[in-house]
């Protein structure tokens, strides 16, 4: 399989919530990486709620991250298991030695 991620990812163990463009609607999950183009997600455990190409929106995220993350919009690009992979509709206004720094301070 051919790597197509252009940024690197960081990786976090941070809650925050999705509003989904499915049923389900609002819900929590879990921030497991991040880069200025996309993050990885891990969904609440035996949910399958989510799937290739549904649009979510980013809520409720961790404090450092929320000024530039609060409501981002992007597409769920593969699913596995119980995590998906998200590709933000426009990239997030932060270079990755930024995020790293941030997320530094997260812990």
């Amino acid at each position: 399989m051919m790597e197509r991620r252009l940024a690197e990812r960081l990786a976090l163990d941070a809650p925050c919530f999705i509003e989904a463009d499915t049923a389900k609607g609002r819900f929590p999950v879990m921030l497991c990486n991040v880069s200025p183009g996309g993050a990885m997600i891990g969904l609440p455990p035996g949910e399958e709620v989510m799937a290739v190409g549904d649009m979510l929106r980013l809520r409720a995220m961790p404090a450092s991250l929320a000024p530039f993350s609060e409501g981002v919009s992007g597409r769920v690009m593969w699913c596995a298991g119980n995590r998906c992979g998200v590709q933000f509709d426009m990239p997030l206004p932060v270079t990755t030695e930024a995020l790293r720094t941030l997320l530094l301070e997260m812990d």
